[in-house]
């Protein structure tokens, strides 16, 4: 190798160890773009399989504490979870390798079919256990996907939506539950008002510190039902237009979650780029 081909052949050497650098870059960030758009479908699919979840209990507990008009809108939730479930075995591996999926596949089923045989308050108890199992399935979904790495707007933590966002519906959603079946049931217990207030207090708190007006405009009345239409000795609303109220607050939080995750995927293409 002369003195005029040794440059040419290092400048070469160069150019292709530049090039599959650039390469193994963009694999790279393929890879990431591609884990982070599976964690967001993933978790698009759980939450359409935890809304009708949470739904299923505040009918059931109505129904348990005596509203049998109840019965059909169970039915219809019911369906609503087994096509949901079918959607999720069919979407991909990834769920059905999660020992945690195993668990509240198996706890649903027993828990459809025997409810009926339940009191209020066992049901209310199991559905409580079955939906923390799924908000934790939700949070492994994340991780395992690496969507704690990613932001909303470019500054918030997207483990935000299902640290915080996610759980504040959750208490909505007992609440509902809750206070539905003590509207049916035209009666407040001790255990009932006591659980009620606790949730009235972590409603309140989370109130002050959200910064959404819709959201707010929406927690207020429920707030408000609570104290002075639900834990009183006989409550004066009615088991449907209770779970109305509370269904507007949850279905704001909710809807918050969805404008999130959809910035989380604006993001995800932007890390990835």
């Amino acid at each position: 190798m002369d003195i005029i081909t040794l440059p040419l052949t290092v400048c070469a050497m160069l150019v292709l160890l530049a090039v599959f650098s650039i390469l193994k870059i963009r694999r790279s960030h393929a890879r990431h773009l591609a884990r982070y758009q599976h964690g967001i479908e993933w978790l698009q699919s759980l939450r359409a399989f935890l809304t009708p979840m949470q739904q299923h209990r505040g009918l059931t507990t109505a129904f348990l504490n005596g509203d049998k008009d109840m019965a059909i809108k169970i039915g219809q939730v019911q369906q609503q979870i087994e096509r949901q479930i079918r959607a999720l075995k069919s979407q991909g591996d990834w769920i059905s390798s999660t020992s945690r999926w195993e668990g509240i596949l198996d706890h649903w089923q027993r828990l459809s079919a025997n409810y009926i045989n339940h009191t209020p308050s066992y049901s209310l108890e199991q559905h409580n256990r079955l939906i923390l199992n799924i908000l934790h399935l939700i949070e492994d979904c994340a991780e395992q996907h690496h969507l704690q790495e990613l932001t909303i707007d470019g500054q918030l933590s997207a483990e935000h939506l299902w640290q915080s966002l996610l759980f504040n519906a959750e208490f909505i959603g007992q609440a509902r539950a809750l206070g539905t079946g003590v509207a049916a049931a035209h009666h407040c217990g001790s255990v009932e008002r006591i659980r009620l207030k606790y949730l009235h207090s972590k409603l309140s708190s989370y109130n002050q510190v959200c910064n959404n007006n819709l959201c707010r405009t929406k927690l207020t009345p429920l707030l408000a039902s609570i104290q002075n239409e639900i834990t009183i000795q006989e409550p004066s609303i009615t088991a449907t237009k209770y779970f109305g109220i509370a269904t507007d607050a949850l279905e704001t939080v909710m809807k918050e979650f969805d404008a999130g995750l959809l910035q989380v995927r604006q993001q995800a293409q932007k890390h990835a780029s």
